[in-house]
């Protein structure tokens, strides 16, 4: 448990790696989370969970949401505030949220609800949103359906994000049910830069050995030069995005 608490908030030394080296979510993605509660506010207030370093707040605010990001590390919301001026931030987790009751249309978590405790979380969500909210949660996967994207995936190991997908989604508790889900398959421009980000922003990379950090760094650059990817050059990364939506009843 040390080991995971350790993981999951370690992202925030390497904050400029996590937002160049991530992708950003699909608009299809967040409409179709946010869809149940378009007929009743049409700027929806929406509590991004998780926020990081904004990939999901900037597409919320895109979709005409007012946005309020939270996250448990300073340095994120730090490189949050750059990246997206203007939204309203706070130090918080999705068991213990700075809100007040009934205060949010939306919660939204991105690449984070492996991190929470379901139980708890729920349970803290459901405070904080209104009768009729929806919990939205999203991954981005990368999808090995090539040769080389493959080798990445190998090289990237699995995570708590595939994971929990693999197990048939995310785990919820009352008062929500089981959750609706939809998937979208498409790629993501990406350059030696932007995957390098992407590996050292992993939490295994950066609580990582030097060594291990050291044969990461040369897996990915054998991966690269054997697809000739010169630098500023790009190339599709294949991912999909999975979204589970649950209204809360009320």
């Amino acid at each position: 448990m040390a080991d995971q608490e350790a993981r999951a908030t370690s992202f925030g030394s390497v904050a400029e790696l996590y937002e160049r080296g991530r992708p950003e979510y699909p608009a299809t993605a967040i409409e179709w989370m946010l869809a149940p509660v378009r007929g009743t506010a049409a700027s929806p207030r929406v509590l991004d969970v998780g926020a990081g370093t904004g990939k999901l707040s900037r597409g919320l605010l895109a979709a005409g949401c007012r946005v309020t990001a939270v996250d448990p590390d300073a340095q994120m919301l730090e490189q949050l505030r750059d990246s997206v001026p203007g939204v309203p931030t706070g130090i918080g987790t999705a068991e213990s949220l700075p809100c007040a009751d009934a205060s949010a249309d939306a919660v939204v978590l991105g690449q984070a609800w492996h991190w929470v405790d379901p139980v708890l979380a729920s349970r803290e969500i459901a405070r904080v949103l209104r009768p009729g909210g929806v919990l939205g949660l999203v991954w981005n996967l990368r999808d090995p359906r090539t040769a080389w994207a493959t080798e990445l995936e190998a090289l990237v190991r699995t995570s708590g994000s595939r994971d929990t997908i693999a197990a048939g989604g995310p785990e919820l508790a009352p008062p929500f049910g089981a959750p609706e889900h939809a998937s979208w398959a498409w790629e993501h421009p990406a350059t030696r830069a932007t995957l390098g980000g992407m590996l050292r922003s992993r939490s295994y990379y950066i609580t990582g050995s030097p060594l291990e950090r050291a044969e990461l760094d040369a897996g990915l650059a054998r991966i690269l030069d054997g697809l000739g990817l010169r630098d500023g050059e790009s190339i599709g990364m294949p991912y999909v995005t999975h979204a589970f939506r649950a209204i809360l009843p009320g």
